[in-house]
């Protein structure tokens, strides 16, 4: 029954596609560092949310292309310079695969990504207890604040530690191109901490006591809101599933071998 209802509400979503200007403003911190990596998520024009068009997704592509020649550049002078190979293979392997998952991401999500914002706003829209948008808004700028300070900390280093100011400047460079993946994560993450926060608002709205309290008149009404929101998060949280899954998986493997491979070099060296 629920899967029936959520087939019947996928083409129906995208015709009320209105944002007030608090949930936009909550938002705009992490469109602003999606925007930078060419890799933005929908459009937002009047207070309404539309899916990405072919420009959008052609400069997805493109910026997917340069970041990737960059990578490619950078593997080239770094195997001059006679650093290990193995690692930088893997290093240029795994930043590619997940530029080519961004771009892919671009065009096959790009109404699933409409699609999620409609929905956690309507959640939010129709619970009785509604979330501080503004304290959640704060905490997306202190979140991409501190991955920009984390990247001016990542090239200071290159510019103490490498003696070739052309390697150098294409370190940094490569270091910014590859935060991508790390505010692709935040993205990530902050949709779903605000779905949560939602599921945490309604567990509460369903308690015995808030159903006791109900006239008779509503209770019928207070019911059907609280299904209809039921129903949202569940689709909420498919579709997150379905967009970041795959993402979420590479950078931890990418992670992974990182930290073993830098673990391995360090035990040989005592050795």
């Amino acid at each position: 029954m629920v899967r029936n209802i959520l087939r019947s509400r996928r083409t129906e979503i995208l015709l009320d596609n209105f944002i007030d200007e608090d949930f936009q403003n909550m938002l705009l911190p992490l469109n602003i560092m999606q925007t930078v990596y060419f890799n933005r998520k929908f459009r937002i024009i009047n207070n309404f949310i539309t899916s990405n068009q072919t420009v959008q997704k052609t400069t997805s592509v493109i910026g997917g292309i340069i970041c990737t020649v960059m990578f490619i550049v950078r593997f080239y002078f770094r195997y001059k310079v006679d650093m290990s190979f193995i690692f930088n293979f893997f290093n240029l392997f795994f930043n590619v695969i997940g530029f080519s998952i961004n771009c892919v991401c671009a065009i096959v999500h790009c109404n699933s990504n409409v699609e999620l914002i409609l929905i956690l706003y309507k959640i939010y829209t129709l619970q009785t207890n509604k979330i501080k948008l503004r304290n959640f808004k704060i905490w997306n700028w202190i979140y991409c604040v501190y991955l920009l300070i984390s990247y001016i900390f990542v090239a200071s280093l290159f510019f103490f530690l490498n003696v070739n100011i052309y390697i150098c400047l294409l370190n940094c460079l490569c270091s910014f191109i590859a935060f991508c993946h790390d505010f692709n994560m935040v993205y990530a993450i902050r949709l779903l901490e605000l779905l949560s926060l939602e599921l945490e608002i309604w567990t509460k709205e369903l308690t015995i006591e808030t159903v006791k309290t109900a006239n008779e008149s509503n209770e019928n009404e207070h019911c059907s809101r609280m299904f209809e929101i039921y129903i949202n998060i569940q689709e909420a949280i498919m579709i997150h599933n379905r967009i970041y899954q795959t993402q979420v998986r590479i950078i931890m493997f990418a992670s992974m071998f990182t930290l073993i491979y830098t673990n391995n070099i360090k035990l040989k060296r005592h050795l």
